[in-house]
This record gives C-alpha cells, structure tokens and sequence, in this order.
C-alpha cells in the first residue's frame, strides 16, 4: 500500500504513457519517499494495439505488489490493462513529492470505506439457491446502493472461496474479475441477457 509508481520525464515531472521516461517507484518509510526501482519506459506509438498491451501487461507484472500507478494521463489500453490488473489510477501533473502524501492518504481512506461498504453487503444481495451455489444480482444492488461498486460486492464472496458456483447479474463484466479467476483459479462462463446485460457463472476448477 505505500508503494507509488509515477511515469516521469526530463525535470522528474509526471508523463502520459504515450511519451518516452522511467517509471519510478516509491516507497514510504520512517516518515520519507524513497525510490526503491526504477523501469525503462518507451512505447512506440507505431507498434501494434497487442504489442502496446503486451508492454504496459509485462510493465505492471515487474511493478509486483505496487498497485498504484500515477502519471501526467493514464488512458486507452494503459487504463484498461491497469484496471484489469487491479491497479489503482491516478492523473497529477508535476513533481512527485506534491502529491505522494495526498495520494497514500487517499488511497487509506478510500480502503476504509470499501472495508465499511463491503460489510454492508449482506443477504438478500448474496442469495444462496443451493448448497455451495450462490447468485449476485449486482445490477439491483447498485441500484439500491449507487456509491457500491461491484468490486466491493463480488470480492468478499471470492475472497471467503465458500462457493462451488456464483452466479453473477450485471449490465457488464468487471474488467478487474478476468485477473481474479486467475488468482483464485476458476472458470468463468458469460451469455448475453435478452432484457440486456449479462449473466455470469463462476465455478471451481474441479467442478
């Protein structure tokens, strides 16, 4: 949590991944910032859509438990592959040291929040149709409760792992839930709802 990756540039200002730089990342400790690594950034804008992904995927694999990224613009297939990751997104112009302390505070009290929604997020939200079978209806939720996003829904179900099979209602797939399956190894199948919308079923592996 008190590590922050920052895209910069000549005069160690903030850049877009779109401009050639170094990814800084840096570390709190004892009070101060301290660049603990440093990753050579250079995307060419003439390579190809998956070659640019495939760039920013093996960027934030080397990133390992830093899962905050900042820079000047964050957007396009930077922002997808990022939020897929996990990864949460900032956007400040200049110097480090301007906004590092007020993103880390953030990002606390942001933490504390999804921990106090997310035990808000009880049955008849999580109804159980069977044993070890299990339904979401995410779209009701959110309706019910728009400041709940559908990471602090699903994710206190995956992370217990009491489920055999979640069935999940939603008006689209999270993008974060791709990285999730392979984290706790489960199989995802998706169809499209004639009222619109999708239904997802998550399983165990050994089902």
């Amino acid at each position: 949590m008190d590590k922050i990756a920052v895209l910069m540039g000549e005069g160690d200002e903030t850049i877009a991944f779109s401009e050639s730089g170094v990814i800084k990342v840096f570390l709190k400790k004892g009070g101060e910032w301290q660049i603990i690594q440093e990753i050579d950034l250079s995307i060419n804008l003439c390579m190809s859509i998956s070659s640019v992904r495939k760039k920013i995927i093996e960027i934030a694999s080397v990133l390992d438990d830093c899962k905050i990224i900042v820079g000047r613009k964050v957007d396009g297939i930077a922002y997808n592959v990022f939020e897929a990751m996990a990864f949460s997104i900032w956007e400040f112009e200049g110097l480090p040291q301007n906004f590092l302390d007020y993103i880390l505070e953030k990002e606390y009290e942001i933490q504390e929040t999804n921990k106090q929604q997310s035990q808000l997020v009880k049955p008849p939200y999580i109804e159980q149709l069977d044993d070890g079978y299990y339904k979401i209806d995410l779209e009701q939720v959110q309706t019910i409760s728009p400041g709940i996003s559908s990471k602090q829904v699903i994710m206190p179900v995956l992370e217990k792992q009491v489920f055999r099979r979640l069935d999940i209602i939603c008006t689209h797939i999270p993008p974060w839930l791709e990285n999730q399956i392979q984290k706790y190894q489960l199989k995802m199948e998706a169809e499209s709802l004639c009222s619109g919308g999708y239904s997802v079923k998550l399983l165990r592996k050994e089902l």
